[in-house]
């Protein structure tokens, strides 16, 4: 029917609540040289506030950065940083088009 069509092409409306808890312990948060940051959000898709899906998505985004090497200026920052990131998403029914996991990303 028609609600497939929208479901397959993105169109439609979400209603959700969202929660989520953040850990940063970078030395600097614009361009960190040590240190970690953990991300843990839950959202909460719902019908009866005028969305057209029903959903539970869960994301963890953790990241590590550690300096390589020394800075060349006393107190400054290296000129090398080992960077790792690892990102998980899960959802717990059927997600519109919109709301689904694709590899890559904005971030």
């Amino acid at each position: 029917g028609n609600g497939d069509r929208d479901f397959v092409l993105g169109d439609g409306r979400v209603s959700a609540f969202s929660a989520g808890f953040l850990l940063d312990r970078r030395d600097i948060r614009i361009d960190p040289s040590r240190g970690t940051r953990a991300s843990f959000t839950i959202e909460q898709g719902l019908n009866f506030l005028g969305g057209e899906s029903s959903f539970t998505k869960t994301d963890l985004d953790l990241r590590a950065y550690t300096p390589i090497g020394k800075a060349t200026i006393k107190g400054g920052q290296p000129k090398l940083v080992l960077a790792g990131r690892v990102v998980l998403g899960r959802s717990f029914q059927q997600l519109p088009t919109f709301e689904q996991y694709y590899i890559g990303g904005s971030d």
